[in-house]
């Protein structure tokens, strides 16, 4: 795999989009692509030729804003508690590509803003941006994705271990962070629930505060990306992510046709998850599931 070009454009696509989980909405996109090369990430999907970065940022941050304006009181709900949250960073690895954005002036937009709104983003990297960048009342949150380290070891060709992504989750919680984990995407092997466990209790001895929140969402895979995978020599990976015999078709939120464990399966799965996770840690930490 080789990193992509970056083709400046003003993009045209404006669009407030629902979530409803690992944010209420998702932003119009300020970086569209990524870098960072992990095997099972939908973005690799698209077969692009560039990362487009959107140059017309004040367009994006006035349609986020008006978008935020319209809303009523907020819900409390798993998103949030208190205020009305936008993930920036759904097509990016936002932490890797820092040096491609003014990521500084998006940050400023929430961080300052007079609007009961808050951005989210995952990350398998970490930034000194944790650390210098201070955070008014939670109004940013980063959310550190994490897998076991003998499968991160197949899946991810360039990655934060996880000492090092639990040492700067202490950093950016100090520095007024909202700090959560996206356990993402768990892949079924022989010692998954082992692994699991091993994980879980390194998080507990290493950063065990009362208000961690975790996604976890199990593994959701593309013919394409397999075969684009197998092409490029990553059989191993395959050997774990593409398995017929448990997986079926599905549709996703967006209308892609997508693959994943079989429905009865997978409620095993999740119930065998929670199993190991409450050894650990309470239940209500976990955001959603699936």
């Amino acid at each position: 795999m080789f990193e992509l070009p970056i083709k400046e454009q003003a993009t045209k696509t404006l669009t407030v989009k629902p979530n409803g989980r690992s944010a209420d909405y998702t932003s119009p996109h300020f970086l569209l692509g990524c870098n960072s090369e992990c095997l099972y990430c939908y973005v690799h999907r698209f077969q692009r030729k560039f990362i487009y970065k959107n140059t017309n940022t004040d367009q994006i941050l006035g349609i986020i804003h008006n978008h935020c304006k319209s809303l009523g009181p907020k819900i409390p709900n798993q998103c949030d508690p208190i205020h009305h949250t936008y993930d920036i960073g759904c097509d990016v690895d936002l932490l890797y590509h820092f040096k491609d954005y003014d990521w500084v002036k998006v940050f400023d937009f929430f961080n300052y803003s007079d609007l009961n709104i808050k951005a989210t983003f995952a990350t398998k990297y970490t930034h000194k941006i944790l650390r210098d960048y201070k955070v008014r009342d939670g109004k940013l949150r980063v959310r550190f994705s994490m897998l076991p380290k003998y499968m991160s070891d197949i899946v991810h060709v360039k990655v934060a271990s996880i000492p090092t992504q639990l040492k700067w989750m202490e950093i950016a919680k100090n520095s007024g962070w909202d700090v959560h984990i996206n356990l993402s995407p768990i892949i079924v092997y022989r010692d998954w629930l082992k692994d699991y466990d091993e994980l879980l209790m390194t998080i507990k001895e290493n950063y065990n505060h009362p208000n961690l929140k975790f996604e976890v969402i199990f593994l959701t895979h593309h013919e394409g990306l397999h075969l684009s995978n197998l092409q490029n020599g990553f059989e191993r990976a395959e050997h774990f992510m593409w398995v017929p015999s448990i997986q079926e078709e599905k549709i996703s939120q967006y209308g892609g046709n997508n693959v994943r464990y079989k429905h009865q399966f997978k409620s095993e799965l999740i119930k065998r998850f929670k199993e190991v996770f409450v050894k650990h840690f309470d239940e209500e930490q976990i955001r959603y599931i699936f």
